[in-house]
């Protein structure tokens, strides 16, 4: 698996600083905002909608919302460039970038700073939800734009 991703950037419903990820759930066949629990290999992840009754073992895929099979997931990120992308592998402290066809179209660093000029790939952080979306058992009341 290469190097697992920190734990403290793995969510619950009240942090700040986890990886926001979009997952259609085994069984109910329905698209989540989420986060990760944990990490099952570098492609792979159990992730949560908050509600412990919302969880699933899911595969990063490059797909678009409203697009996903059962079992897939994605974190969607965003080069200095402005173009986003989503992320088909992601480890350690960085992770490759790839469009809806596959292509990479980046990789590196990655982090959750805003900045176009520090070359780090910035990937989405579950906090910055945008407005009434669930979070957990909380609905976001302010938000942020989302990439």
């Amino acid at each position: 698996m290469g190097r697992p991703i920190n734990k403290r950037f793995f969510g619950s419903s009240t942090t700040e600083g986890d990886i926001r990820v979009r997952f259609r759930a085994t069984g109910n066949g329905i698209e989540y905002d989420g986060y990760i629990l944990k990490q099952k290999g570098s492609k792979k992840f159990l992730v949560s909608a908050g509600n412990a009754a919302v969880t699933s073992i899911c595969t990063l895929a490059a797909k678009v919302n409203g697009s996903l099979a059962v079992g897939d997931m994605t974190i969607r990120a965003r080069l200095d460039s402005t173009t986003v992308g989503y992320v088909s592998k992601i480890e350690g402290r960085t992770c490759v970038l790839v469009n809806t066809s596959g292509t990479t179209i980046g990789s590196g660093p990655w982090s959750f700073a805003s900045s176009l000029t520090d070359g780090f790939i910035q990937l989405e952080e579950s906090q910055g939800m945008a407005a009434t979306a669930i979070r957990g058992n909380a609905t976001i009341v302010s938000g942020n734009v989302d990439l």
